[in-house]
């Protein structure tokens, strides 16, 4: 069986294998850059809304209730607060 040294067209197979990888990677380079950006894009977002001035007072509106307090008070389940997530 011949290998690839002895078919005469080494250079031109190898270039073409060369050519396809190259572009491989930079695909994949492209694609990791664009899937960087958008997770920062994504995680900016989340920070920006988590510490926004509404989520704030939203949480500041809660009120600090501990287990104990609940059992002094008699409660059985958490207090209901202002209506959002927490109810």
């Amino acid at each position: 069986m011949p290998t690839l040294a002895h078919t005469g067209n080494s250079r031109q197979t190898l270039r073409s294998y060369v050519a396809f990888h190259a572009s491989l990677r930079t695909a994949h380079q492209s694609f990791l850059s664009k899937l960087e950006e958008s997770t920062r894009t994504m995680l900016r977002q989340t920070l920006d809304s988590a510490t926004s001035e509404f989520a704030v007072n939203m949480l500041a509106s809660i009120p600090d209730v501990y287990p104990e307090d609940m059992v002094s008070k008699g409660w059985t389940s958490p207090p209901k607060c202002c209506g959002c997530l927490f109810t």
